[in-house]
């Protein structure tokens, strides 16, 4: 029986989901020797891909209607089989190529392929470029199906399949698929079918384990609306699981969606670990929100950039060199873009080399260490080479400031040269575990025993255990020493005569380097070195200090002399301002000079008081309190010879500083006052 499924069927099983059991939590992170397996097609168009799958599975991979009218496979295929006691879910590729981009969107994620040939044809050009894709992605090796051997007349032509074979093994050899069985089979008749399904179960079960990355992710090749549940979007899972009811990040715009129900393969689980084909049902966004090439992620785990640093490699077999800046289609995971190479150490690279480089797109792409890529002319269709993410390069990084050790680091390197590397290149990742995981493909778990040995070796600096913690390099922590105290000193000198800055204000203009919390810490460690110094919420550097000129120096006493002449009753600013006969421009700076060296003292907001008052309130509050008695606020009221509009808030302010105690509505000598 053939059965012919639709992106709909992926989901039919939601309308009765309530009625389904759970899953036991084993079933959602299987054994490695468990786990299900994704194999893809490849070959030329017309050599019978489908038909194979169809013979294999007994699902028509072609879902479209013009794909059924022509009998031409126009977008990915998927259908699903058991081999080896693992379920197998399979991409069935487009051969034509100008789907190429499908093509490699649907080779996103394969464990294993099956490359077709047909008897009749053999190797043709779309073998060739599919090969060198599947190598170029990092695909890990498969079987070979000869296909339309029944078209083949082994009597009137009896060495045209040991031909085909010779070419095939010629084609293939030095790629992931050298030594790979070759069988012959017609998909038409059924020949040879149970024996492809014997040597793709032994590939299966000699495959090794797939090294997955540690956090969840799923590239989208496909979505739709169901009825009645909303948004569903399907991929190959790299990394992770994903369940009913988390929180995922829909990427790279950055929006967050709660997922509904997951399935796979038209079955419905409660959740779903890598290697599988998934369905994801999305709350919260339609479709048209959504196109092929955007990933589901865990939150905070993709970082979106449009220059990644990479190491690119030429085919040998390209017809043309890769000069730097040169335009070129760049196909990852399932999304493509528009894309230059900036190479380093060299400005052009002939088919068969490799080098570092910088990678810069025309949209942003979310990639993690060690993701494979191609890219094809822009001008001519060919594939031209491929390569693997090194690291997503952050914002400030510049072309030009790229470190080659660094990237040697990050390619060949140890765990802990990787690790070192990648906070030079980035140091905000000293305190994102994710980010180290995405950048290094290193778990969070074992880079923090790393990163914590190297700091107590002392080769990189640790950070308070608090928000923003993490590890930094000293390089860093310099680098951030050094643009507080410069930015300290740009807000000094933009307010001079200003002596003091409120710590706030520092942190608040200094995050670009880092969070308040973290720059908070490189505050108290600019103060722990003696370089900073600090009095209340003030902080200066260490021994700064402001010589006024003659005209500032008769102006600050004027302004003063407003202050003092008004005894307790002082002027509010713009009243004393305006008493100084100076200007708002000139004013206001020299007021907080007069606080900030204490010839004016704070009260409040409003109410200053000068340095010669504040003796003579010392000296009236000790005359006050000789008898040990309280004092009402009507009695200081009248020994300070004011209103109760400026009583009330020196009485307040007497009792932060300590020189009064309040006890009900009375008032006491406090501790300070004595000194």
């Amino acid at each position: 029986m053939i059965l012919r499924v639709s992106d709909r069927h992926l989901f039919n099983v939601l309308r009765k989901a309530a009625s389904k059991p759970a899953l036991p939590s084993a079933q959602i992170a299987p054994a490695a020797a468990h786990r299900p397996v994704i194999l893809g097609t490849a070959g030329h168009i017309d050599h019978g891909k489908t038909a194979l799958v169809r013979a294999l599975t007994g699902i028509d991979a072609d879902r479209l209607p013009e794909e059924q009218q022509r009998g031409m496979t126009i977008d990915l295929g998927f259908a699903h089989l058991e081999l080896a006691g693992r379920q197998v879910g399979v991409v069935d590729v487009p051969g034509h190529e100008r789907f190429i981009r499908n093509m490699v969107a649907g080779a996103t994620g394969l464990d294993l392929v099956m490359l077709v040939v047909a008897a009749d044809d053999g190797v043709m050009p779309q073998t060739r470029e599919h090969l060198e894709i599947i190598d170029l992605l990092g695909v890990r090796g498969g079987i070979i199906a000869l296909n339309k051997i029944d078209l083949v007349d082994e009597q009137a032509d009896g060495l045209s399949v040991e031909r085909a074979i010779g070419d095939i093994r010629k084609t293939v050899a030095g790629t992931c698929l050298e030594g790979a069985p070759i069988i012959r089979v017609s998909a038409a008749t059924g020949e040879g079918v149970p024996l492809l399904r014997d040597a793709l179960e032994a590939c299966i079960s000699q495959a090794d384990p797939p090294v997955w990355p540690p956090a969840f992710r799923l590239p989208i090749d496909r979505r739709f609306t169901l009825a009645g549940h909303g948004t569903v979007v399907t991929g190959s899972l790299l990394g992770g699981d994903v369940a009913a009811g988390n929180e995922v990040e829909l990427m790279p715009v950055g929006r967050r969606l709660r997922v509904r129900n997951v399935q796979s393969h038209g079955s419905r689980h409660e959740g779903l670990a890598s290697g599988r084909r998934v369905a994801v049902n999305a709350a919260g966004i339609k479709p048209g929100a959504i196109e092929r090439g955007d990933e589901l992620a865990a939150p905070g785990y993709l970082r979106p950039s449009e220059r990644l640093a990479v190491r690119v490699r030429v085919l040998g077999s390209a017809p043309m060199m890769l000069e730097t800046r040169a335009p070129v289609r760049l196909h990852i995971g399932t999304a493509a873009a528009d894309a230059r190479f900036v190479l380093l150490g060299s400005s052009e690279l002939e088919p068969g080399q490799s080098a570092y480089a910088l990678l810069t797109t025309d949209r942003p792409i979310c990639a993690t260490h060690r993701q494979r890529f191609i890219f094809r002319s822009a001008a001519h269709g060919v594939t031209i080479g491929g390569g693997y993410i090194l690291t997503t390069c952050p914002p400030h990084l510049k072309l030009d400031e790229a470190r080659p050790h660094s990237l040697t680091a990050l390619d060949t390197g140890s765990d802990e040269e990787k690790l070192l590397a990648a906070l030079e290149l980035d140091a905000t990742l000293g305190a994102d575990a994710l980010g180290l995981s995405r950048e290094t493909g290193i778990e969070a778990a074992e880079s923090a025993s790393i990163l914590s040995r190297l700091a107590d070796e002392g080769r990189i600096v640790r950070s308070p255990e608090a928000k923003g913690a993490g590890f930094w390099t000293r390089e860093h922590i310099d680098h951030c020493k050094a643009g507080v105290l410069a930015r300290l000193g740009a807000l000094l000198e933009r307010d001079r005569p200003r002596l003091w800055i409120d710590r706030s204000t520092l942190v608040n203009a200094t995050t670009a380097m880092g969070s308040a919390e973290f720059i908070g810490w490189i505050v108290a460690e600019l103060l722990a070195d003696g370089r900073l110094e600090q009095s209340d919420r003030m902080i200066r550097p260490t021994g700064y200090s402001i010589e006024l000129g003659e005209a500032q120096a008769r102006e600050l006493d004027r302004l003063i002399e407003a202050y003092e002449s008004a005894g307790f009753s002082p002027p509010a600013p713009d009243a004393a301002i305006l008493a100084s006969k100076l200007s708002a421009d000139k004013a206001r700076p020299l007021l907080q000079y007069a606080l900030d060296s204490d010839r004016l003292v704070r009260v409040n907001s409003d109410i200053f008081l000068s340095a010669r008052l504040m003796e003579d309130l010392r000296r009236i509050l000790r005359v006050t309190f000789a008898d040990g008695k309280g004092a009402t606020i009507s009695t200081l009221k009248d020994r300070l010879g004011v209103s109760r509009k400026y009583a009330v808030p020196i009485c307040e302010f007497l009792d932060r500083q300590g020189w009064t105690r309040r006890e009900g509505d009375q008032r006491f000598a406090g501790p300070k006052l004595k000194d």
